[in-house]
């Protein structure tokens, strides 16, 4: 079962907030949250009106993600709404099975306040202690500087450039970094 225990973190402004395992009570808010975050997101791939999850199937999702050993969502909450979001999924096909794959998202009022380093240093000791898990990544837009340095202050090396990934709507294209971090537990057996 992924799960870790709540921890409270104060913000740059020493504002608290609490950091957990999303359950599937906090579907409403793990809704509610990607809508304005996507609402709010200049590097997102999904646009907000391509989210169309109904409580009833991020409810579902949040328990499957209770249910497995290599996936979580964590949240990050105030007493009064979820202002940040980490996803960690692994795929499904054996040769794989040994990365995971995150995506994290801040709401833009909290960006700057510590929500992201508090998320990443809480994925980080998640993942040290699966046995599975040798590596975790993610894709990030090429400018976006803020979090590819918050990812590298974790280590995180920039392993491959995907140029042209992203087409906005106006038609301009952006790069997208894949991002990586092995973990102590990786193998280094070479094939």
């Amino acid at each position: 079962m992924s799960y870790i225990e709540d921890k409270v973190y104060k913000t740059k402004t020493g504002q608290p907030f609490l950091l957990k395992t999303a359950l599937p009570m906090d579907a409403e808010g793990t809704r509610e949250f990607m809508f304005q975050a996507l609402k709010d997101g200049k590097y997102f791939i999904q646009l907000p009106h391509e989210f169309t999850r109904t409580k009833r199937e991020e409810k579902r999702i949040l328990k499957k993600k209770l249910t497995s050993l290599n996936e979580i969502i964590l949240i990050a909450k105030t007493k009064s709404q979820i202002i940040g979001l980490l996803t960690v999924s692994v795929s499904s096909k054996k040769r794989s099975q040994h990365t995971a794959e995150f995506g994290i998202s801040i709401l833009k009022d909290a960006k700057g306040l510590g929500i992201g380093k508090a998320l990443m240093s809480t994925l980080i000791e998640w993942a040290e202690r699966n046995s599975t898990l040798e590596r975790i990544e993610l894709r990030v837009h090429s400018e976006n500087k803020i979090a590819i340095n918050l990812y590298k202050k974790f280590n995180f090396e920039v392993e491959g450039t995907r140029k042209k990934a992203i087409r906005y709507e106006n038609g301009v294209y952006m790069d997208e970094f894949i991002m990586c971090l092995h973990l102590p537990n990786s193998s280094n057996v070479k094939v």
